[in-house]
């Protein structure tokens, strides 16, 4: 359901309303950001910091709701 609110086919810039303001604040936008970066014009250091980052604190975020998970399923068995 992320990536249907980032800016994967249009750049943000582009974008008005509530749909930029969801890319915004979606991880996966950078996340693409960097991709397309590397692709296009090579290593940009501000851009693949962000992009890395956003990885990190999703991989974070899912691995801690995944933790949870599997202890509450644990317990109840």
């Amino acid at each position: 359901p992320l990536s249907f609110l980032t800016a994967t086919f249009v750049p943000i810039d582009l974008l008005t309303g509530w749909i930029r303001t969801a890319a915004e604040y979606n991880p996966i936008t950078y996340i693409l950001d960097a991709m397309r970066t590397i692709l296009n014009t090579g290593w940009d250091t501000e851009i693949m910091l962000r992009g890395m980052s956003a990885a990190l604190a999703l991989g974070v975020i899912l691995f801690v709701f995944a933790w949870f998970s599997l202890r509450t399923r644990v317990k109840r068995s």
